[in-house]
């Protein structure tokens, strides 16, 4: 199957000023960016054939970050637009990866193991992580998890998508896309019935499951994950600066 990266995200303030560049993808850890982490990881993993890169081409290419690259695409305008052209590129396909470019910690066997667990009847699957399994691997790392009737899990940052059956319902995914820092337009899109039961933790991964296979009209999957590195990111300076932490840590 192919991958498709999305590195278009920016970062500004102290954020870049720390990191030395306003691209996340281009975040340098240990000698190495995190899109070339990433890239390296995919170019290990057997069942990844080609791999595009969506992004900034110019600032891409300047900085020889994506050699294990198939092909760099123009970024859109946003995250939605950027998910959308992945999904036209291999609009063919049967099934294809999606991942962000900032995961410092990512390597060859968590993306196989990802694979391995989605189950061939999915249409879209989403790795969860539980907290206390991330805790574990990353400790006084705060990060948002979200409290189900099953635990308390963190999200990934890798899909394994159908491009086909998302395709036939863009008008859903540009929606869910604007809607995803609103809580107005959550309720909307969710109802507010299970937007409540999510604040009261009165939810299960199941009924999420449910949910998010009606909303996009195809079948959803959460596949609960045992590897953390799945699920960090640099979203924020504080995960730059614990990861810059720990990797100084593991060289000593």
């Amino acid at each position: 199957m192919d991958a498709i990266v999305t590195a278009g995200g920016r970062i500004t303030g102290r954020f870049a000023q720390k990191a030395g560049t306003s691209i996340k993808a281009l975040i340098n850890l240990g000698g190495k960016t995190v899109i070339e982490i990433l890239l390296s990881a995919l170019r290990k993993t057997p069942d990844i054939s080609k791999i595009i890169v969506i992004g900034p081409i110019s600032e891409l290419e300047a900085s020889g970050a994506c050699t294990l690259a198939d092909k760099i695409v123009p970024e859109g305008e946003n995250g939605a637009e950027n998910f959308l052209i992945g999904l036209k590129i291999c609009a063919q396909a049967d099934r294809v990866l999606f991942a962000a470019s900032d995961m410092p910690f990512i390597y060859s066997d968590v993306i196989n193991h990802f694979i391995a667990m989605c189950p061939d009847t999915a249409d879209l699957c989403y790795p969860i992580i539980n907290a206390g399994v991330f805790a574990e691997t990353y400790p006084k790392h705060n990060v948002r998890s979200v409290k189900l009737k099953n635990g308390d899990f963190i999200g990934g940052c890798i899909f394994l998508i159908n491009p086909k059956v998302l395709l036939a319902n863009q008008d859903i995914v540009e929606n869910v896309f604007r809607s995803r820092k609103s809580i107005i337009k959550l309720a909307g899109l969710l109802g507010v019935r299970f937007l409540l039961g999510i604040i009261t933790h009165n939810i299960s991964i199941e009924d999420c499951e449910r949910r998010a296979s009606s909303i996009f009209a195809c079948t959803c999957k959460a596949v609960i994950e045992r590897h953390p590195e799945i699920a960090f990111d640099l979203d924020k300076p504080q995960d730059y600066e614990y990861a810059i932490a720990r990797l100084i840590e593991q060289t000593k």
